[in-house]
């Protein structure tokens, strides 16, 4: 079976929030959380509507104990909802009509907008982060032969507790 699907890797925390920190230096172990399918076994699914897809979603998920998580669409009050995003400290939500197809637009788009929590703590500084994080991986990849043979990914655990410890 070949999918596409289309979300975004993250590290979460005990209550189930994403966190940034924890992504960038692999403190904890990554999911995958799915928002959308875009192609199943060649079909291209994109010009279906939204909430077909997350059916199809659902239960192509439902089917395999993985660490893909799918995210659940909410129809009703999107204001009690943000108002629950911002409580909880997530970075915010996206809207998308219900029966609209996969469009990669620009911004603004009548299919989708973002809505951004202000408050929202791991906002500031992220780029910063960033940078650490990608240097500290660049410099570990120039340090650990092992590392530069297996060619991993900068958001790929590494392979080893023993293995860290020695020029980390």
């Amino acid at each position: 079976m070949s999918t596409v699907l289309d979300g975004e890797i993250a590290c979460v925390d005990d209550a189930g929030r994403p966190t940034v920190r924890d992504l960038l230096f692999r403190q904890r172990q990554c999911i995958f959380i799915a928002f959308d399918l875009l192609y199943l076994d060649g079909k291209d699914l994109r010009m279906l509507p939204l909430i077909k897809r997350k059916a199809m979603l659902k239960k192509l998920l439902r089917r395999r104990r993985s660490r893909i998580l799918y995210l659940d669409h909410v129809e009703g009050d999107g204001v009690l909802l943000f108002e629950q995003i911002v409580a909880m400290d997530l970075e915010g939500m996206v809207c998308k009509r219900k029966g609209s197809p996969y469009k990669v637009t620009e911004k603004p788009s009548p299919y989708w907008i973002k809505v951004k929590n202000p408050a929202y703590s791991q906002a500031e500084g992220r780029e910063e982060l960033f940078e650490l994080g990608l240097r500290g991986w660049l410099q570990h990849q120039w340090r650990c032969r092992r590392c530069r043979r297996r060619r991993f990914h900068p958001f790929q655990a590494r392979h080893s507790n023993s293995h860290r410890s020695h020029a980390d």
